[in-house]
């Protein structure tokens, strides 16, 4: 009854060789994240990049899912269709 896990194709692509762009997402928001972390409270605040440190993970974000979601994720959907289709509660009517 124990089945072996499927034998991976030495030349079959990655998740991550196929999704370059969420990669390289994911490498600039932990840069950027490594650059705000370097702030103390007190510290002068012009040059800490917080909206774009959240602007950056709502972009990650999206693209994952969308990623995951494949071609069944239209290129302008709302969000609430999107995450009814993930089986998120529909409780939060303030997205979409």
């Amino acid at each position: 009854m124990n089945e072996e896990p499927p034998k991976r194709n030495a030349t079959a692509p990655t998740f991550q060789d196929e999704n370059r762009a969420l990669q390289e997402l994911a490498r600039e928001l932990t840069l950027l994240r490594a650059h705000n972390l370097q702030f103390k409270e007190g510290d002068p605040q012009d040059k800490i990049l917080m909206f774009a440190e959240a602007a950056l993970v709502c972009l990650t974000l999206e693209h994952f899912v969308r990623v995951v979601l494949g071609d069944d994720a239209a290129e302008r959907e709302p969000w609430r269709s999107t995450s009814m289709r993930l089986g998120f509660s529909s409780s939060h009517s303030s997205l979409g």
